[in-house]
Protein backbone atom coordinates (compact mmCIF):
# COMPACT_ATOMS: atom_id res chain seq x y z
CA UNK A 1 0.00 0.00 0.00
CA UNK A 2 2.86 2.27 0.73
CA UNK A 3 4.26 4.46 -2.30
CA UNK A 4 0.98 4.00 -4.32
CA UNK A 5 -0.53 7.36 -2.90
CA UNK A 6 -3.47 4.70 -0.98
CA UNK A 7 -4.20 6.56 2.23
CA UNK A 8 -6.30 5.62 5.31
CA UNK A 9 -5.88 1.79 4.86
CA UNK A 10 -4.62 -0.50 7.73
CA UNK A 11 -3.70 -4.07 7.00
CA UNK A 12 -3.94 -6.52 9.71
CA UNK A 13 -3.85 -10.36 9.80
CA UNK A 14 -6.79 -11.43 11.01
CA UNK A 15 -8.32 -15.25 12.31
CA UNK A 16 -11.94 -15.94 10.91
CA UNK A 17 -12.07 -18.97 13.44
CA UNK A 18 -10.89 -16.44 16.20
CA UNK A 19 -12.91 -13.49 16.36
CA UNK A 20 -11.65 -12.17 19.70
CA UNK A 21 -8.56 -11.40 18.27
CA UNK A 22 -9.91 -8.65 15.63
CA UNK A 23 -10.29 -5.08 17.03
CA UNK A 24 -12.90 -4.32 18.24
CA UNK A 25 -13.96 -1.98 15.76
CA UNK A 26 -14.01 -4.22 13.08
CA UNK A 27 -17.81 -4.72 12.56
CA UNK A 28 -21.09 -3.52 10.87
CA UNK A 29 -19.80 -3.94 7.20
CA UNK A 30 -21.94 -3.43 4.37
CA UNK A 31 -20.08 -5.90 2.42
CA UNK A 32 -17.28 -8.69 3.06
CA UNK A 33 -15.60 -10.47 0.04
CA UNK A 34 -13.77 -13.82 0.84
CA UNK A 35 -11.81 -15.50 -1.83
CA UNK A 36 -10.99 -18.41 -1.66
CA UNK A 37 -10.15 -18.77 1.67
CA UNK A 38 -13.01 -21.20 2.31
CA UNK A 39 -10.56 -23.81 0.64
CA UNK A 40 -8.08 -23.58 3.09
CA UNK A 41 -10.03 -24.32 6.27
CA UNK A 42 -10.59 -27.58 7.45
CA UNK A 43 -13.87 -28.50 6.14
CA UNK A 44 -15.91 -28.94 9.83
CA UNK A 45 -14.86 -25.42 10.28
CA UNK A 46 -16.27 -23.54 7.42
CA UNK A 47 -19.73 -23.48 8.90
CA UNK A 48 -17.90 -21.40 12.15
CA UNK A 49 -16.36 -19.45 9.75
CA UNK A 50 -19.17 -18.21 7.24
CA UNK A 51 -20.99 -17.73 10.83
CA UNK A 52 -18.45 -15.34 12.00
CA UNK A 53 -18.44 -13.95 8.76
CA UNK A 54 -22.18 -13.21 9.16
CA UNK A 55 -21.15 -11.55 13.36
CA UNK A 56 -19.00 -8.99 11.36
CA UNK A 57 -22.18 -7.72 8.80
CA UNK A 58 -24.31 -5.30 9.68
CA UNK A 59 -28.04 -5.76 9.18
CA UNK A 60 -28.70 -6.22 5.14
CA UNK A 61 -25.32 -6.22 4.75
CA UNK A 62 -23.76 -9.05 1.94
CA UNK A 63 -21.16 -11.04 1.98
CA UNK A 64 -19.66 -11.77 -1.08
CA UNK A 65 -17.87 -15.90 -1.30
CA UNK A 66 -15.80 -17.12 -4.00
CA UNK A 67 -14.76 -20.51 -3.79
CA UNK A 68 -12.91 -23.64 -5.77
CA UNK A 69 -15.63 -25.34 -7.69
CA UNK A 70 -15.56 -28.95 -6.89
CA UNK A 71 -14.74 -30.75 -10.13
CA UNK A 72 -12.40 -33.60 -11.74
CA UNK A 73 -10.03 -30.84 -12.24
CA UNK A 74 -9.85 -29.15 -8.82
CA UNK A 75 -10.44 -32.16 -6.99
CA UNK A 76 -7.06 -33.35 -7.90
CA UNK A 77 -5.24 -30.33 -7.71
CA UNK A 78 -6.62 -29.25 -4.22
CA UNK A 79 -5.67 -32.73 -3.21
CA UNK A 80 -2.30 -33.33 -4.85
CA UNK A 81 -1.05 -29.61 -4.86
CA UNK A 82 -3.06 -26.92 -3.07
CA UNK A 83 -3.57 -29.63 0.06
CA UNK A 84 -6.70 -27.61 0.14
CA UNK A 85 -10.67 -28.70 0.11
CA UNK A 86 -12.96 -27.90 -2.68
CA UNK A 87 -16.80 -27.77 -2.80
CA UNK A 88 -20.10 -28.33 -4.62
CA UNK A 89 -22.19 -25.55 -4.12
CA UNK A 90 -25.02 -27.29 -3.05
CA UNK A 91 -22.37 -27.56 0.24
CA UNK A 92 -21.64 -23.81 1.06
CA UNK A 93 -25.34 -22.73 -0.15
CA UNK A 94 -26.62 -25.39 2.05
CA UNK A 95 -24.70 -24.26 5.04
CA UNK A 96 -25.46 -20.40 4.09
CA UNK A 97 -29.63 -21.14 4.64
CA UNK A 98 -28.54 -23.06 7.97
CA UNK A 99 -26.66 -19.62 8.88
CA UNK A 100 -29.79 -17.97 8.53
CA UNK A 101 -28.64 -15.77 5.51
CA UNK A 102 -31.65 -14.48 4.08
CA UNK A 103 -30.96 -14.37 0.60
CA UNK A 104 -28.10 -16.40 -1.32
CA UNK A 105 -27.88 -16.17 -5.04
CA UNK A 106 -25.36 -17.62 -7.40
CA UNK A 107 -23.38 -15.42 -9.82
CA UNK A 108 -22.02 -16.37 -12.80
CA UNK A 109 -18.09 -15.47 -13.76
CA UNK A 110 -17.48 -15.93 -17.32
CA UNK A 111 -17.36 -19.09 -19.25
CA UNK A 112 -14.16 -20.03 -18.56
CA UNK A 113 -13.91 -19.65 -14.82
CA UNK A 114 -17.04 -20.59 -13.81
CA UNK A 115 -15.97 -24.19 -14.17
CA UNK A 116 -13.38 -23.67 -11.45
CA UNK A 117 -14.63 -20.87 -9.41
CA UNK A 118 -18.34 -19.71 -8.03
CA UNK A 119 -18.92 -16.35 -6.77
CA UNK A 120 -22.05 -16.39 -4.03
CA UNK A 121 -23.85 -13.60 -2.57
CA UNK A 122 -26.00 -13.35 0.16
CA UNK A 123 -27.07 -10.91 2.64
CA UNK A 124 -28.59 -10.88 6.16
Amino acid sequence: VEGHQADNIELRQADVLELETLPSGWNGYNLIVSSTMIEYLPKEKVKDALANLRLLLRSGGFLLIFVTRRNLITRWLAGQWWQTNVYKEREILNQLQELGFTRIESKKLSPGWSSYIMVIESST
